[in-house]
Order: structure tokens, then C-alpha cells, then sequence
């Protein structure tokens, strides 16, 4: 035989007050490549920049660089020349995480053109940025002394700050 069902009891407490910073929202800042960009400089040049403002001084900031490097395959039978394609993060002047190399050089299957190579660099930057403004880059070069190819970073290419709270 079964009882009786009970009463459905307190509908309990509300529970605690947040941390500090718990309601505030996080800054995040996204710019992407219109056009494609190109250099046969073995120097940074940038590609994207994106100024970040954050909420909470001594916060985090994830930097995410994506998309495409193109670097050019010149066909010669006697003396092919490639190069490759570099890229990486910058917090103003200075390189954060490691770089990303473009595939190659290698022959192309139908004469000289360029070579795509999908790319993803991902930092968590814990810089003191003291809640103000940081910019950051994404800057590609020139990789190799094989020719004076050039490189590019394709239209469609992203960099994203996200601040972590």
C-alpha cells in the first residue's frame, strides 16, 4: 500500500552573493581582413590590429589570430624558387606564443602560383594591463631566402581579444 504524497517542502534560500566582477561584461574585440595583404619583406608587417579596453584590471585576454597564409611557388625547371609564409601575435611590439609556418616550399601541381595554409594561434595573455587599453597584432613576413616570392594573408582572416573575467 502507498502513502500519502508529502508537502513540497521550502522553495530553499537564494543562495550567496557573486565574487567581485560577477554581473560586469567582459570586453571583446574582433576585427577581420577585407582584402587580401601581401609582402616579400622578411620583416613583420602587420595584417590586423585590435585594440582591446578591459573591464577588470587583472583580468585575462584571449587572442585568437585565424584564417589563411599564402606563399608563391615559382616554377623553373633549372632553379624553382619558394619561400613560406610566417605569422604571429604581437602585444604592441612584443611576440606573444609561437609563430605559424605555411606549408612548403613545395611544387605546385601546375606550373608557379600561390599555396594556401590555414592557420590558428590561440594565447591566453596574462599580462598587467592594469584595465587599459592593449593593442594587439597579427604580423606575417617572408620565410626563407629561396627567391623574393611573396606572401600574403588572405581576405577573411580574423583576430579576436576576449576578455576573461
Amino acid at each position: 500500500e502507498v502513502g500519502a504524497q508529502g508537502s513540497g517542502g521550502s522553495t530553499g534560500s537564494k543562495g550567496q552573493k557573486g565574487e567581485p566582477g560577477a554581473g560586469q561584461t567582459p570586453a571583446i574585440e574582433s576585427s577581420m581582413r577585407s582584402s587580401d595583404t601581401s609582402t616579400n619583406s622578411e620583416s613583420y608587417q602587420d595584417a590586423i590590429s585590435v585594440t582591446i579596453n578591459p573591464t577588470v584590471s587583472g583580468s585575462k585576454l584571449l587572442v585568437v589570430g585565424a584564417g589563411i597564409m599564402m606563399h608563391y611557388w615559382y616554377e623553373d625547371h633549372d632553379d624553382p624558387e619558394g619561400n613560406q609564409c610566417e605569422a604571429h601575435l604581437y602585444r604592441g611590439s612584443t611576440q606573444i606564443g609561437y609563430s605559424a609556418v605555411s606549408s612548403g616550399p613545395v611544387r605546385r601541381h601546375g606550373g608557379s602560383g600561390y599555396l594556401a595554409t590555414g592557420f590558428n594561434l590561440t594565447v591566453r595573455d596574462s599580462y598587467a594591463h592594469n584595465g587599459n587599453n592593449v593593442t594587439y597584432k597579427l604580423k606575417f613576413r617572408r620565410y626563407g631566402t629561396n627567391g623574393n616570392g611573396y606572401v600574403k594573408i588572405q581576405k577573411g582572416t580574423s583576430l579576436t581579444v576576449q576578455e576573461i573575467i
